[in-house]
């Protein structure tokens, strides 16, 4: 009689168990609605010698996609200031480095809202995906392709990618009554490290970085975007040195002005960021789906918190082996819905 109490007291436990791993988010993993086909997540090729595109994240030429987003920055009581953000990403071709072809993606951000000038800002990137996970070329983001690969590396060119801020900023800074300029350089220097390494995470950076050690397929001169097969806390090292790494936290259904999406969420962390920090990036086989990046700066106390946002959620795509699916609400309106769901602070 004991030992079949004690048996009963051990199922229990697994049970409890059981239930505390479902709620995590793994309770719906095997939903055929909500799970990607697992044929999906892995090409023919086995490891990194295999360098064809594996079937995860849609990499057919001709792809395109639309997304509309925001950023803010506001410091302690004050009321916040904002751009509007539209970006455009087609996949325009190939582009053969360091010996291996790369699938090229264009991306066009065009930034507007009255604060400062609007401005057009044109990007590159070069992904690979084979079994293993999904890689980019590690090389300056405002590079054009057509270079040599010898020639590929750190850019002449200035990204702008923080003039924009460097305006909110400035807005931001003028409603101040008094300023201690070391205090405020202080806290300029500490928040744009955090801004700097959320546009590394999306692979628009000066120039190339030394890699150590690359886990898993990854291939020298790469840094790795996605590890498959995905799932709660699958994780992984984007780069060593800044540390840059990665933890998926659970699949969703997103509510997005181009529809209803399975996507997986990824958290992203970094020595710059702080547990206030949080920097979601969204992925499914529709490719990039959206991010959101909340960033928290304490200037010393004295006047208060620095808080800038960036939103950037998926609003139409194109996908050549994956039908259509056209905008069907207002250009640059983001959903309601989205962004209660979306948006954890």
């Amino acid at each position: 009689m004991v030992k079949v109490i004690i048996l009963l007291m051990i199922a229990m436990m697994a049970l409890i168990s059981a239930c505390d791993v479902t709620d995590t988010g793994t309770a719906d993993m095997e939903s055929p609605s909500l799970l990607a086909g697992k044929e999906a997540l892995f090409s023919n090729g086995v490891g990194p010698d295999n360098l064809g595109q594996g079937a995860f994240y849609p990499l057919d030429i001709g792809n395109s996609w639309i997304y509309t987003g925001e950023r803010s920055m506001s410091i302690g009581d004050y009321e916040s200031y904002h751009l509007s953000v539209q970006e455009m990403r087609s996949l325009t071709g190939t582009e053969e480095l360091f010996g291996r072809e790369y699938t090229l993606e264009k991306q066009v951000i065009i930034l507007s809202g009255g604060i400062g000038p609007d401005d057009t800002i044109t990007y590159w990137c070069r992904y690979r995906q084979d079994r293993a996970g999904l890689y980019e070329a590690d090389i300056a983001a405002n590079d054009p392709p057509g270079k040599d690969g010898d020639a590929v590396g750190p850019s002449g060119e200035n990204l702008n990618r923080v003039h924009h801020w460097d305006v909110l900023w400035q807005k931001s800074i003028e409603r101040l009554e008094s300023i201690d300029e070391e205090t405020v350089e202080r806290a300029r220097t500490a928040h744009f490290n955090k801004i700097n390494a959320v546009y590394e995470l999306l692979g628009r950076k000066d120039g190339r970085a030394l890699l150590t050690s690359p886990p898993g397929g990854i291939l020298p001169d790469e840094i790795q975007r996605l590890r498959y097969p995905m799932h709660p806390r699958q994780e992984w090292i984007i780069r060593n040195a800044p540390l840059f790494y990665a933890v998926v936290d659970r699949q969703e259904v997103l509510d997005l002005p181009a529809g209803m999406i399975n996507g997986w969420r990824i958290r992203y962390y970094n020595e710059f960021l702080d547990e206030n920090d949080l920097v979601y990036f969204w992925y499914g086989r529709r490719g990039f789906l959206g991010m959101t990046a909340h960033l928290e700066t304490e200037m010393d106390g004295v006047y208060g918190t620095v808080i800038s946002d960036e939103d950037l959620f998926l609003e139409s795509y194109d996908l050549e082996d994956k039908g259509n699916k056209e905008n069907e609400k207002e250009i640059g309106k983001i959903a309601e819905s989205t962004r209660k769901m979306m948006l954890v602070h």
